[in-house]
């Protein structure tokens, strides 16, 4: 996706632990920019967002990226796949993107919108610090299950005692 993308004046900064497969994967990006961090501290992770334009996710699973909402308060537009929960923190072209998995090629063509565009980058960013603002946290997010529970046993209580 970076290499497809190549952008002048660029930099691909890899944060978190390498896995084996990494090396291969970076062999198209060999002679540019690539920063690897490996584990890092979460107060570094910060630092980097803060000098970043983009965050990308792009995971082929993942229940929920929480790096997400991470990157998006710290003002960055977020490029991820269907796969990372992208659907429910990112408004398509409002504050990020959502991709396919496994599609570098709409990775890529949305990281050169970005870099073409850094008015419409700047305006995302803004959207995306909005939006992490109003993110549900872990106490929410308790009450909604619970009340969605007691919405169901309100309903059908013999459903909720029946046994196999």
């Amino acid at each position: 996706m970076f290499a497809k993308a190549n952008l002048p004046r660029s930099q691909l900064v890899l944060i978190g632990k390498p896995c084996p497969e990494t090396e291969l994967l970076l062999e198209p990006v060999k002679n540019m920019d690539v920063v690897r961090t490996g584990l890092i501290p979460y107060e570094q992770v910060l630092t980097w967002f803060a000098r970043s334009s983009v965050k990308v996710l792009a995971s082929v699973e993942d229940g929920f990226g929480l790096v997400m909402l991470e990157a998006q308060a710290c003002g960055l537009p977020v490029i991820a796949t269907t796969n990372t929960g992208a659907p429910d923190c990112i408004d398509e072209g409002i504050n990020g993107f959502v991709v396919p998995i496994r599609s570098p090629l709409a990775i890529a063509e949305k990281l050169i919108y970005l870099y073409e565009h850094p008015e419409n980058r700047a305006s995302m960013g803004k959207e995306a610090i909005e939006r992490a603002k109003s993110a549900s946290g872990w106490d929410k997010y308790g009450s909604q299950v619970m009340d969605a529970y007691q919405s169901i046993w309100h309903q059908s209580p013999a459903t909720c005692n029946a046994r196999p």
